[in-house]
């Protein structure tokens, strides 16, 4: 879907280049030149990004910021101003006030702009993208403001005389040389210096701010070749800090929101008691992982294990022991196992493990040695209990298996196996048959 751009400015010829510029890249461009129109556009739709031009009145620029960011349509939309002259006061005070960077429209800088505007779009794609697989939509603002600055923030310096141009004196940042978050001095070997720190232990991890030379055409490529974000050396080292802090702000957001996801992720796919998959998770991955092999003409077997006189454990000793049993299970089956084998809490006392690539003689031979594996006895207080389990096997055939059908029948093996291990305890018997 193509981008939509509200630009908020005097509809003059010093624009039109970056207009025209912006239909090139075929961003939807909506322009209005009133702060009614401005709000009316806001009512009927919600923009990817807002441009606003700053005037001979500045303040008034800053205020619509304040304003567009207590819209509810503007909330989370990336802002830039465009302006030409900021002093380093100014250029923090715009950040301040909801905007997320200043850019130039003169033509020789329409280039450096765009490419700042696509960063922003896909920091806050990333953002709105998390939320979306959340499920729910987080309000969130990406406006800097005072308590964002306020706390220190460590810079790790790659070039030359970077501390005595940008000094740290009094401002909320400092120079580490063991910090994770990075400024690349504009130079020769600025390139280079990006793709090496890239390309470090922890270079995915690192934040790296890519100093914009003086005299350079274009600084886009610097973005594409693994940098974070651009720094202009007119901004000076309050600009530095700000936009060191704006830059941490959004990855440490999207970091939360990750982290959030995978935790919700795994409520709804883990099982709470063992840490196994829960039953739907289960299935849906081993179907998905059924159909792969049976694509490639490969076997495929499933095995239903079942924990021997589980009620009578529950019955005698409680149910935090029964409990107990499980879990000890479950890690014990976890630790004979393969990663691509799939183990799943199928029922209350049963558990599924599907084996991709496996064929029927392998699975014996694999069910053996887990039955060995739950042998030894597990302590409680009340003593020392010896679990036993049985074992249902079935090995998929044909080229168009179904999941639950093979499930079905290792079910079966698995209660033809339950007689013959009441009349001989602790004899491995094993009923097999190929579906």
């Amino acid at each position: 879907m193509l981008a939509s751009l509200l630009f908020f400015a005097d509809h003059t010829p010093t624009t039109q280049p970056f207009l025209n510029a912006l239909a090139d890249c075929y961003y939807e461009v909506t322009t209005t030149t009133t702060l009614k129109a401005l709000r009316l556009s806001l009512r009927q739709s919600k923009p990817s990004a807002i441009i606003i031009q700053i005037g001979a009145t500045r303040n008034s620029a800053y205020e619509t910021c304040r304003n567009i960011r207590r819209h509810p349509q503007g909330k989370d939309v990336p802002i830039l101003l465009c302006a030409n002259g900021l002093d380093e006061v100014e250029w923090g005070t715009a950040l301040v006030s909801g905007a997320d960077d200043i850019i130039s429209i003169v033509p020789q800088d329409i280039q450096q702009s765009i490419a700042r505007l696509k960063f922003l779009l896909r920091e806050y794609g990333d953002i709105g993208a998390l939320q979306k697989q959340m499920g729910v939509i987080l309000p969130h603002e990406l406006a800097e403001n005072n308590a964002t600055f306020e706390r220190a923030h460590k810079l790790r310096p790659v070039g030359t005389d970077l501390k005595e141009r940008y000094p740290d004196r009094g401002l909320p940042f400092r120079w580490d040389n063991s910090a994770n978050s990075v400024l690349v001095g504009a130079g020769l070997t600025q390139e280079l210096d990006i793709l090496h720190l890239r390309n470090t232990k922890n270079g995915d991890v690192l934040d790296i701010l890519c100093e914009a030379g003086r005299g350079t055409k274009l600084h886009r490529h610097l973005l594409e070749l693994g940098g974070d974000d651009l720094f202009y050396p007119d901004r000076g080292a309050a600009g530095l800090a700000f936009q060191l802090a704006a830059l941490r702000y959004r990855k440490s957001l999207k970091a939360n929101l990750q982290k959030q996801l995978e935790a919700q992720v795994a409520r709804a796919n883990l099982d709470p008691l063992t840490g196994l998959l829960n039953r739907r998770a289960g299935l849906a991955l081993s179907r998905a992982e059924l159909k792969g092999t049976a694509d490639k003409r490969n076997p495929f077997s499933a095995m239903v294990i079942d924990i021997d006189q589980f009620k009578r454990f529950n019955d005698q000793f409680g149910h935090a022991f029964g409990d107990k049993i499980l879990r000890k299970c479950a890690e014990r089956l976890k630790r004979h196992i393969r990663e691509v084998d799939i183990l799943t809490r199928y029922g209350g006392d049963e558990f599924l493990l599907c084996l991709p690539n496996i064929d029927l003689p392998t699975a014996t031979q694999i069910a053996a040695r887990l039955r060995h594996g739950l042998a030894k006895p597990i302590k409680d207080k009340s003593g020392s209990h010896r679990v036993t389990v049985s074992i249902g096997l079935a090995t998929a055939s044909g080229s168009n298996p179904n999941l639950q059908s093979l499930i079905d029948q290792a079910d079966i093996n698995m209660f033809r196996e339950k007689p013959a291990r009441k009349m001989t305890p602790g004899i491995p018997m094993h009923f097999s048959k190929s579906a």
